[in-house]
């Protein structure tokens, strides 16, 4: 087969990303951000459609990675006005990230930041809904990759992601910020919930019977 240093650096990129057990795809379209095959079922690891892809059919195509459950990514969207009271939550929010959190530097001037979730935690995918111009992506969305670009402008990693295993946990705070948010549920979330038992009422006993007959 080739080896990696044949590769056109967008091969090689999503080969990396594969080699870690991250799935990825082509995406494109008006925006570069569009599914180009079937989207979910897919994305891949293997060397040889990811190859076939980057290499061959889809070159000008962008690199998508494909999120597990067990990943969320934060994209900060920097281009968009941001009121003083939100760019506040925004900037607690940044603060509690951790220094070694895998970083992309995105197109719009904003940044993508991976963190890992505890076992049994879900994260849906959202819009604006952890904060003003903050979106949420987890398992079943996805987020373009390095070396992907959006008229020109590529995406780049200000921290590299080294292997799954060394995103850090998501701290507590963020994950109180997404669970109070709706984004984040925990195992006890979706346990389902006792019926309360229905509270006696007048109408049920016998007197209230008989005196509504």
């Amino acid at each position: 087969g080739c080896s990696w240093s044949e590769d056109t650096p967008k091969v090689y990129e999503a080969l990396r990303d594969a080699v870690m057990g991250l799935r990825v795809q082509p995406v494109g379209g008006h925006d570069g951000k569009q599914p180009i095959i079937k989207w979910k079922d897919g994305a891949t690891t293997d060397p040889s459609t990811i190859r076939g892809w980057f290499g061959r059919q889809y070159t000008r195509g962008n690199v998508a990675i494909a999120l597990p459950p067990t990943i969320v990514v934060l994209d900060f969207d920097r281009h968009k006005a941001i009121s003083p009271a939100e760019g506040e939550i925004i900037a607690e929010i940044e603060a509690e990230i951790p220094d070694d959190a895998p970083r992309v530097r995105t197109p719009s001037g904003g940044h993508h930041v991976y963190l890992r979730l505890e076992e049994g935690e879900t994260c849906t995918n959202t819009a604006g809904k952890l904060a003003e111009h903050v979106d949420t992506r987890s398992g079943g969305g996805y987020v373009l990759a390095p070396p992907s670009e959006i008229h020109g402008t590529p995406y780049e990693w200000d921290r590299p992601l080294e292997c799954v295993e060394s995103i850090p946990l998501a701290p507590a705070s963020i994950r109180r910020r997404l669970r109070e948010a709706g984004i984040l549920q925990t195992p006890e979330d979706r346990e389902p919930k006792p019926t309360p038992a229905p509270t006696p009422t007048t109408e049920s006993t016998p007197y209230g019977l008989a005196a509504l007959r």
